[in-house]
């Protein structure tokens, strides 16, 4: 079996996209955006030895040694992350990783 041209190129897309990183080719990321920070957002402290586990659409605020951001879970994979792969340059995540469970929306009737 083989491969017409226009499947062969986005093959192509696809693999090179997955290669490059967790962004679409728009330089977004897959796991949901920075948002500004609000009083009323979650705050998960990178320094607690607990597990972190958050909901599609949910907005946290990380924070680690007085820095902080704030991330709003929007994501097209559901699994487990680590924050670096989403967090601003030079913001320590201290390894820390994130699980992604499916939002109310996402589950189905």
């Amino acid at each position: 079996m083989t491969f017409k041209p226009l499947w062969a190129a986005l093959a192509g897309v696809l693999v090179s996209t997955h290669v490059a990183g967790a962004t679409f080719p728009t330089g977004e990321s897959y796991f949901g955006s920075q948002v500004p920070a609000a009083k009323y957002y979650r705050v998960v402290d990178l320094a607690s030895p607990k597990h972190i586990n958050v909901t599609c659409g949910e907005t946290v605020t990380f924070v680690k040694d007085g820095r902080q951001f704030t991330w709003n879970f929007n994501s097209i994979r559901h699994s487990r992350v680590a924050i670096d792969q989403f967090a601003p340059k030079g913001f320590d995540a201290a390894g820390k990783v994130v699980y992604i469970a499916r939002g109310e929306h996402e589950r189905g009737s």
